[in-house]
């Protein structure tokens, strides 16, 4: 991905000395990379995202986190003291309302869903087992993170997150997309995505995201939603 940095292979236990002055900040799942280049923009210091899937028939075997591999070079990273910062985008299939509404088993009551879970969900837990386990790295190793989701999902209510919120100090907020001006491509000068979100961090200051829609009118119309994730990370990156 254009523009984005790729810091020099560190040694799994370097002395203080063979740190870089600046760390860098990164983004997991990451999508169309749209927090990514925001950041870049603001003139952090940013490592090219992990995305597996960053485009359609495209899939980069090095950035997929489902490998343990992959999972552990960035966790030696972790440690190595290379990352102020770690967003991640983890991907909501088996979390939100279109979970729900095609046979999932995922509920506000039982967020781990039943005996007989989905192929999808089974494999959307193991995602959100592995990324509870890498946030409690990340706050052991005093690196900030944020982990997304719509608000509507019950990822920060299944099992791994209830672990990792019960261990680290966390901070959620909501927020609706559409007020932070967030429009779909084609869209009129008034029409706006609404699509509520959910962050979790251990920083208070996320708190500073929270927004409602200002409410539906003339000059303030929602839209379908239907494009990548991240929009918000204009605003973030400020």
């Amino acid at each position: 991905m254009k523009g984005l940095e790729l810091p020099e292979e560190t040694p799994p236990n370097p002395c203080v000395h063979c740190l870089p002055h600046r760390r860098f900040v990164r983004e997991a799942f990451a999508g169309c990379a749209k927090l990514s280049y925001a950041l870049l923009e603001h003139g952090l210091l940013v490592r090219r995202p992990l995305e597996a899937y960053p485009r359609k028939g495209l899939y980069v075997r090095s950035d997929d986190l489902d490998r343990l591999e992959v999972r552990n070079c960035l966790k030696r990273e972790i440690r190595s003291g290379v990352y102020s910062y770690l967003h991640f985008g983890i991907p909501c299939t088996s979390w939100a309302n279109a979970n729900r509404l095609n046979r999932g088993t995922g509920r506000k009551h039982c967020p781990d869903g039943s005996a007989d879970l989905l192929e999808r969900e089974a494999h959307g837990y193991f995602q959100a087992q592995y990324v509870a386990e890498l946030c409690l790295l990340c706050h052991e190793y005093n690196v900030l993170f944020t982990s997304e989701s719509p608000r509507t999902s019950v990822l920060f209510d299944c099992k791994a997150m209830c672990l990792l919120q019960g261990k680290v100090p966390c901070y959620r907020v909501d927020f609706h997309m559409c007020a932070f001006g967030l429009q779909l491509p084609g869209s009129g000068p008034y029409e706006f995505c609404q699509k509520a979100t959910s962050l979790l961090a251990n920083f208070s200051e996320v708190a500073e995201l929270q927004r409602r829609c200002p409410g539906i009118s003339c000059k303030h119309i929602h839209t379908c939603m239907g494009i990548c994730k991240s929009e918000w990370s204009v605003y973030f990156a400020c």
